[in-house]
């Protein structure tokens, strides 16, 4: 009693022999951080680039005040913000990985094929010049 039978070998209760133990690789982890924050910063870095840039070409080229300009920037840092969650969801609930990249390829397809009917900013230009 107190004895327990191991891959053919008996050890006493609590005293296992040394068995060798199988390689396990573990993805990601701390090797991957770098790539992860990496990639987080690029990200922020645009998205606070484009914040100026955005308020500026909405008050120049299509002729918006300056809250109007940062409310139109509010509702698309919003959805760019939140959407992903919404896309995840779907993607993981309903779709799939190929699902959903074959709904964003056509997406985007057909956004870029219609995109020749969006307003010309152009029409919208007010002359600021001083006479």
């Amino acid at each position: 009693m107190g004895t327990v039978m191991i891959n053919s070998y008996i050890a006493e209760k609590n005293h296992f022999p040394s068995l060798p133990r199988p390689h396990k690789s573990s993805p990601g982890g701390w090797k991957a951080i770098r790539y992860i924050l990496g990639t987080e910063t690029f990200e922020k870095l645009a998205t606070m680039g484009l914040i100026a840039n955005l308020v500026v070409y909405l008050n120049t080229r299509y002729n918006m005040d300056n809250a109007t300009s940062a409310y139109v920037f509010n509702i698309w840092s919003g959805l760019t913000n939140f959407l992903p969650l919404a896309g995840a969801f779907v993607s993981d609930a309903f779709l799939g990985r190929f699902g959903t990249l074959l709904f964003g390829t056509t997406a985007l397809l057909l956004v870029k094929i219609s995109s020749h009917d969006l307003p010309n900013p152009e029409n919208y230009r007010v002359d600021r010049s001083i006479n």
